[in-house]
């Protein structure tokens, strides 16, 4: 009896399964698990390489048809979505990406296809990416950095940091600090419940811009900006650093302050709303 155990353990003890697949140019790459750790590298060969630790009645698939390459698991009696799963895949640069997990981090490096990432408890972290990036974690920070096009974050409890993109950037969190640092961009909306909101960037005199926080800070660091401004607090205050602030017109109701102003000439629309936060608009290393 003891035996048995033994050898039946060992038959479900997860053993390394690596498979290397051609894809032509153009081949989307979808994966979908339940529960572990998605990496993603990239190389400059048209084709998927990828690795897992599975148990050993299972097999390792990549089923490619109809401009998309599967990434799954196969077995004749089925799996356990219990059983923790990490992959790691190296990919070609110009492959666009759908990828999912329920538990688990998604880490993508070195794309330059479309990148749709969801996980519902964990990170996800993206550094590269083209025309279109959209992450979403509904518990888990996300970060993107390098990316060129627009990107779409959301997270329900976690913060959102965006580093050096060019394009639309659109970032919206319940529980969680969102900040966006070197940014060129003519279009930005973000939005936290709980949480402060930092800007560094260009300000497009053609720009639309939107902050908005309901419990925390908001600062908008520019070194230029010919701008007509929206503001808005309730409990907390409007300071400027560094720029000439022309009130062009105010309105008070009880304790909740809202004005519009322009800075230089005008053209973009700045919109800065805070429920109960201070609101700072500067130059870089104005303190």
């Amino acid at each position: 009896m003891i035996f048995a155990f033994a050898v039946g353990a060992a038959l479900l003890t997860p053993i390394q399964q690596d498979t290397t697949v051609p894809v032509s140019p153009g081949t989307r790459l979808e994966l979908s698990s339940h529960s572990g750790e998605i990496v993603v590298r990239t190389w400059n060969r048209n084709a998927i390489m990828v690795s897992a630790d599975l148990p050993d009645r299972e097999r390792l698939e990549v089923a490619v048809s109809g401009g998309v390459a599967e990434v799954r698991r196969n077995s004749r009696h089925g799996y356990d979505n219990d059983e923790t799963v990490d992959y790691r895949l190296t990919v070609p640069t110009w492959m666009d990406l759908e990828l999912a997990t329920i538990e688990g981090d998604i880490t993508v490096e070195g794309t330059q296809g479309k990148v749709t990432l969801t996980s519902v408890e964990g990170n996800v972290t993206v550094r590269g990416g083209k025309e279109f990036i959209s992450v979403h974690s509904v518990e888990g920070d996300i970060s993107v950095d390098g990316a060129i096009g627009r990107v779409e974050m959301n997270s329900v409890d976690g913060g959102i940091t965006v580093t050096n993109v060019r394009g639309a950037v659109y970032a919206e969190t319940v529980d969680g600090d969102i900040t966006l640092d070197d940014i060129v961009s003519a279009d930005v909306e973000t939005n936290t419940v709980d949480g402060n909101i930092l800007y560094r960037g260009n300000i497009d005199r053609n720009g639309r811009y939107r902050f908005d926080s309901h419990d925390g800070d908001i600062t908008l660091e520019a070194p230029d900006i010919n701008a007509t401004l929206s503001v808005s607090t309730f409990d907390g205050e409007f300071q400027a650093c560094g720029y000439q602030v022309t009130l062009t017109g105010q309105k008070e109701r009880t304790n909740r302050k809202r004005f519009r102003a322009t800075v230089g000439d005008g053209g973009a629309q700045i919109d800065l709303e805070s429920f109960d936060g201070n609101i700072y608009l500067m130059k870089p290393g104005c303190r």
